[in-house]
């Protein structure tokens, strides 16, 4: 058996979690990240849903929308750096200008809608390498 084999196995795609309540916005970001980008894409549409989930579970990315019911995306970031603060979040929002997040709760990255197919998943590529490395 050769030691190196497990240094030229093929990394795992990456995981994301997406958190985005509207079902075309879901759609299309599962396309990109999943068809486009070859990664592992779990979608829920409810903040506290994702939150149980990243508790449970080890993810790469999240990626959510800012207008979520119940919550708002840039709580579910707070919420999320309390839970796992080395955990990349992605922030996308329809809104010219987020409220800026205070103290280390802000997002790895925003991206606003409607985001460019190519622009998502070199950011969220980006953020799974460094993660990674």
């Amino acid at each position: 058996m050769n030691p190196l084999s497990s240094d030229l196995a093929p990394a795992p795609p990456g995981r994301v979690l997406l958190v985005e309540d509207d079902p075309d916005g879901a759609l299309f970001l599962t396309q990109v990240l999943a068809r486009r980008g070859g990664l592992d894409v779990t979608h829920v549409p409810d903040p506290a849903t994702a939150l149980d989930m990243v508790a449970r579970q080890a993810w790469d990315v999240v990626v959510t929308d800012y207008d979520l019911p119940r919550m708002t995306g840039a709580d579910l970031v707070a919420a999320l750096r309390g839970a796992d603060p080395a955990l990349s979040v992605v922030l996308v929002s329809a809104r010219d200008m987020v409220p800026a997040t205070s103290g280390d709760h802000h997002p790895d990255a925003h991206l606003a809608k409607p985001v460019p197919a190519a622009e998502l998943l070199a950011t969220v590529q980006s953020l799974i390498a460094r993660k990674r490395h």
